[in-house]
């Protein structure tokens, strides 16, 4: 089974009995407690669970909100110089999409004051942008409380009839077999829409996230033509995306 798979199945228990062991759930999948807890540490970072001892429960409301605000000061420094390298792929006078990341909001942050039309589903990212008097459009839609993003049907027809010149893109895990992956289906859905709205798609992936699957597929690494990281990127899997034609740059 699959990464992925356990940790859909392990939502989908929780959905039902609010609590999770890791004991059970080593049986259950038939692999070792180290890898259940690998597994329920992923989901945690992802927001959707808190690990107890000898198991995880789910969370909600509040708890959900605090793991947007953890999600911004994990590898800060690594998010910071790829946000840094980045922002030197951003010409005067262009159109670009962002997402609701925490690596788009630290590429907001670097850009200096310029010309240029930002078009995003970040209510922090719009705030960031607003105090640099830069150009930006929201695209509204129904707001996700623990990510601060637009997302929905609203959010998604926004999109229709623009083209931008580059977009800029994260997510929770990246493989060359499975691609760019994420946790929340509705923030998908969003990104794969400002993907296709771009003549240039560039993602901003810190090298904690390669060899990680997330729940749900953003695109084929066909569809990237950018991925910028950091110096702690693993050599093979930048030799790998290369010889899939992916351009990868290190921060």
């Amino acid at each position: 089974m699959l990464p992925v798979d356990r940790h859909t199945e392990i939502l989908r228990m929780l959905d039902s009995s609010n609590v999770v062991k890791v004991s059970d759930l080593s049986g259950r999948f038939k692999v070792s407690e180290e890898t259940v807890r690998r597994d329920l540490e992923h989901l945690e970072q992802d927001g959707v669970v808190r690990r107890i001892y000898g198991g995880a429960v789910r969370v909600s409301g509040r708890a959900m909100e605090l793991s947007f605000q953890k999600r911004q000061t994990r590898n800060l420094e690594q998010k910071r110089r790829i946000a840094n390298l980045a922002k030197e792929l951003i010409a005067e006078g262009e159109s670009i999409l962002m997402d609701s990341s925490t690596s788009c909001l630290e590429l907001a942050r670097s850009l200096p004051h310029m010309q240029v039309k930002v078009l995003t589903n970040s209510v922090t990212t719009v705030m960031e942008l607003a105090e640099k008097g830069v150009q930006v459009m929201s695209t509204g839609g129904t707001l996700r409380q623990n990510n601060l993003s637009f997302v929905g049907p609203i959010a998604e027809r926004s999109l229709e009839g623009y083209y931008v010149d580059k977009v800029f893109l994260s997510c929770r895990g990246i493989t060359v077999r499975e691609g760019p992956t994420d946790a929340s289906d509705l923030e998908v859905e969003l990104k794969r829409k400002m993907l296709r709205a771009a003549r240039r798609v560039i993602f901003l992936i810190d090298s904690s996230k390669f060899g990680q699957v997330g729940f749900c597929s953003i695109a084929g690494l066909r569809e990237v033509h950018t991925i910028v990281t950091d110096a702690k990127v693993p050599p093979p899997a930048v030799a790998e995306l290369e010889d899939a034609g992916v351009e990868v740059l290190i921060a």
